[in-house]
């Protein structure tokens, strides 16, 4: 919440939005939008050239947010290279379309709003505060001034007003309203018997024949990948700081008058809020049914309830909620200024009446008060001591950086000269395959991409310079290589075996579901057979779409069946997860109708939300669709 109170930025269109609109400041040399960059031009928008350079850095980026969004669903395995180049290039053309729709229509980013998004960036902060020096040496980190970043800034916050703007004048009709609240918020009876998957330890092997025929068709889930070992050198600011000298008395006390004024901190204050959210344009009654609700919230925090957890399950703040509510420490011209000056007016530990801001209504409890303070010399020594130390390190590092990539690359086939000329060791990775992220923790998607290219892996030469996310340098190269292969039975029997008897349990499970199921639609009812079986019905009254108590395919399942008619409860069988059956009985649905206060506003909300996507792609589209835009597919 602390980022959407500081930029008001909204989602929309899933990975669209996250390829749309990127976080400004990830270590990952995305270049400018103005600047283009490298002799090969990729694409022209308009009179703007995109070059390699950019394009290639634009791809990075997209990739890595995939791998983020997707988490331990990424298969580096599975995607498609090329297409996924493409959607990066078609992510970079909207952005620039978007950026120029914005300034046609008079968006405009001020000094002030440019400075907050900066100083407000952890990346560029020491002990919480905006730390200058610190701001553009990372900048320079990757070949940018801060002139530049600036610029990228700017186009960044340009499209969040626009796209904010666009998704913001959604609106739903009552007649909308009324057929999705009968459709989303309907509930229903439901009836369910599990079938839990037999024991595996306790079925009978299977016969050497129906295993090697399980093999022969499950292969490929015990297939070894090709892996290879990666030989690297690693530079990190970190460990060049660690060979730094302790500095003299002289050399601390001059930095300490450079950075008193930056040391000195002003008050600042952690709070923690619940937050429920209300449109600007709310109408009177929503708007009540909201304040009602925060102050039903607040009475009941009066009462003794624990703010984390009823921030946890009520906040509708997603960044801030799993924190239970917790927003750091902030100072002042941070938040949204009612938010802001409710927080500095609240004594420690008390809770605000409802205070409305841009995005709803707020309870507020300040939970630390600090700042206002000046550090001395000596309590500020071992601070300046890092401080100085960082500070060679980075302008060692910044050197041998340039050496490093230098010496990779005239002497491509070894890594020696270069770490005898540095100083550094060649250190071996474990074995890796494509998509083993989690086996090494350098092993981010654009490191295995490296490791597996043609250059590396096909040719034999190193790396180019690789950056890390945390800013750490690396060029790498082959060490060794193991084919793809596909083991024997006999050297992964027993893999093989424990996964064909988990399989039977399943199939035994779905073999007893089904025959209970036709006797269940010939007439017997699931008390009958829950008896017979010594399993233990399970009965539901009023189950939701959102129900989480339940498994998601009972839930699915019984919002899938038709009402029940006169002949009795409608029924299916379904397989439950964890090799499970379920047999599963609609008794009655229950038309929806808001049941708490904020019900309607909220699935208001969300309906507008949804419609403000749709709306906001056919902007997008016909933005570039006015455009002229010319791909040279032959550089992608």
């Amino acid at each position: 919440m602390l980022s959407s109170i500081r930029t008001h930025a909204r989602g929309w269109l899933g990975i669209t939005l996250v390829g749309l609109i990127a976080i400004p400041f990830a270590f990952t040399g995305v270049y400018s939008y103005m600047t283009g960059g490298g002799s090969v031009v990729v694409a022209t928008v308009d009179d703007r050239e995109i070059g390699q350079r950019e394009y290639a850095n634009a791809y990075q980026s997209y990739r890595q947010r995939l791998q983020a969004l997707l988490g331990a669903n990424f298969r580096p395995d599975l995607l498609d290279e090329r297409a996924l180049r493409r959607e990066a290039l078609d992510r970079l053309i909207e952005e620039i379309v978007l950026v120029d729709e914005a300034l046609a229509s008079g968006y405009r980013v001020g000094a002030r709003q440019l400075a907050q998004r900066i100083t407000s960036t952890p990346e560029f902060q020491t002990a919480g505060q905006f730390d200058r020096d610190l701001y553009q040496s990372r900048l320079a980190q990757v070949g940018r001034s801060p002139e530049q970043y600036e610029q990228e800034l700017r186009s960044q916050l340009l499209m969040e007003q626009l796209l904010g703007a666009l998704g913001a004048s959604a609106f739903v009709t009552t007649g909308e309203l009324g057929e999705a609240q009968r459709l989303q918020l309907q509930r229903r009876d439901i009836s369910y018997l599990s079938i839990p998957p037999a024991d595996p330890a306790t079925l009978p092997e299977p016969a050497s024949t129906d295993l090697e025929a399980f093999y022969t068709a499950q292969g490929a889930e015990f297939a070894e990948p090709e892996q290879l070992r990666l030989q690297y050198l690693e530079l990190s600011i970190e460990r060049l700081a660690g060979e730094v000298g302790e500095p003299d008395e002289e050399i601390l006390e001059r930095l300490y008058e450079e950075e008193r004024s930056r040391l000195a901190t002003g008050e600042e204050r952690r709070a923690r809020h619940i937050l429920l959210e209300l449109p600007t344009d709310a109408d009177e009654a929503t708007r009540d049914a909201v304040l009602a609700r925060a102050e039903a919230l607040r009475a009941q925090l009066g009462e003794g309830a624990d703010f984390a957890a009823l921030a946890g399950s009520e906040s509708d703040d997603p960044g801030s909620a799993e924190s239970g509510g917790d927003l750091g420490f902030f100072g002042r011209g941070v938040m949204d200024p009612a938010f802001e000056s409710a927080a500095f007016e609240l004594a420690v530990d008390e809770i605000s009446t409802p205070v409305r801001s841009a995005f709803g209504y707020h309870l507020i409890q300040v939970t630390e008060v600090r700042g206002d303070t000046q550090a001395s010399f000596a309590e500020m020594r071992d601070t300046l001591v890092e401080l100085y130390r960082r500070q060679e390190a980075e302008q060692i590092f910044f050197d041998r950086s340039e050496t490093l990539a230098n010496l990779a690359y005239e002497h491509p086939d070894s890594l020696d000269v270069a770490a005898e000329t540095l100083g550094l060791e060649i250190q071996d990775s474990p074995w890796l395959a494509r998509d083993d992220a989690e086996a090494w923790p350098l092993a981010e998607p654009r490191v295995l991409e490296a490791a597996f290219s043609a250059e590396v892996l096909g040719e034999g030469l190193n790396s180019e310079v690789l950056e890390l996310t945390d800013g750490r340098l690396l060029v790498l190269r082959l060490g060794e290589r193991k084919p793809a292969r596909q083991p024997e039975l006999a050297e992964v029997r027993d893999a093989v075996l424990a996964r064909y008897l988990e399989q039977r349990a399943s199939e035994l499970a779905r073999e007893q579901g089904t025959a209970l199921l036709e006797r269940l639609v010939a007439g017997a009812s699931l008390q009958e057979l829950a008896e017979e079986t010594g399993l233990e019905p399970v009965v539901v009254n009023g189950m939701r779409r959102d129900d989480t108590a339940r498994p998601l395919a009972i839930v699915r399942a019984a919002f899938r069946l038709p009402s029940p008619g006169g002949a009795g409860p409608s029924v299916t069988g379904v397989e439950s997860g964890s090799g499970g059956y379920a047999l599963v009985e609609l008794n009655a649905v229950l038309p929806g109708e808001a049941e708490a206060a904020g019900d309607e506003a909220r699935l208001r909300q969300a309906l507008a939300r949804v419609q403000g996507s749709a709306e906001l792609a056919g902007v997008v589209d016909g933005v570039r669709g006015r455009a002229s835009v010319e791909i040279n597919e032959d550089n992608l």
